[in-house]
């Protein structure tokens, strides 16, 4: 089993191409890498770890990281080893507490710049990250000048630092998702309601054309504060009027 203590910042970009060019200037290119992610918790524990199952075309690796500190960037130690079968793996874990919360597929290019590896990391869903790395080596170096010399090369690439996440990618995705459920219900709540009022409409209609004409003001100003303006489904007001989105 290997054991090592890594430095990591993590940062969230919007212009892909835009930090590629600027790594490919000040780093060396490694290559591409494709990695399927397990992450695994158990409910019981304090979630102040990552444990993980990579797999790609040639590596099937666990690795435990214990958080150590967590402001701008992330310290931890990590636990790392290689397995054969992790179908076997997985339900060994499973019986002593442990589920899967998340998997992540992640297309990666590698760089170096010294001793610091940067990943460009595609995420499904999720967005697209930049990850310093800088795993620690015993020497006259402190943690501290590590960590500066971490940041710095952050500061070259012109990212503001309100981008940066310290949380661990299965932490991301659960947060991405729980906002997903809460726009969906909202949305559905909110087309609900629509449905409703024109359900109504189609009652009240048929007694005055007063009420028609209020109705049909009603439905306009309903329509103009729909969830869904100018997509590409047809909303009706009842049979009688009619608007197309």
């Amino acid at each position: 089993m290997e054991i090592r203590k890594e430095l990591k910042l993590k940062v969230k970009i919007d212009n892909l191409e835009e930090i590629k060019n600027k790594m490919k200037k000040i780093a060396k290119y490694k290559g591409k890498k494709n990695y399927s992610d397990f992450f695994f918790v158990n409910d019981n524990i304090d979630k102040k770890y990552e444990f993980r199952l990579r797999k790609s075309d040639k590596l099937k690796l666990i690795t435990f990281k214990i958080l150590l500190s967590s402001e701008k960037i992330q310290e931890n130690e990590n636990y790392r080893f290689e397995i054969d079968n992790p179908e076997d793996f997985i339900k060994f874990i499973e019986t002593i507490g442990f589920k899967i919360s998340a998997v992540i597929k992640k297309s990666c290019e590698i760089y170096f710049y010294n001793k610091i590896k940067r990943v460009l990391s595609k995420v499904p869903d999720i967005g697209n990250y930049l990850e310093l790395i800088y795993n620690l080596e015993t020497n006259n170096k402190t943690n501290e000048e590590y960590k500066e010399e971490l940041f710095n090369l952050f500061k070259k690439l012109e990212i503001p630092e309100y981008k940066i996440d310290n949380r661990y990618y299965d932490q991301i995705k659960e947060e991405f998702e729980s906002k997903i459920i809460w726009i969906s219900r909202k949305v559905t709540y909110r087309h609900f309601t629509w449905l409703n009022y024109c359900h109504i409409k189609c009652l009240i209609r048929e007694f005055t054309t007063i009420s028609n004409l209020i109705m049909l003001i009603l439905c306009k100003i309903l329509f103009v504060f729909s969830p869904f303006p100018n997509n590409k489904q047809d909303y009706y007001c009842c049979d009688y009027y009619q608007y197309k989105a």
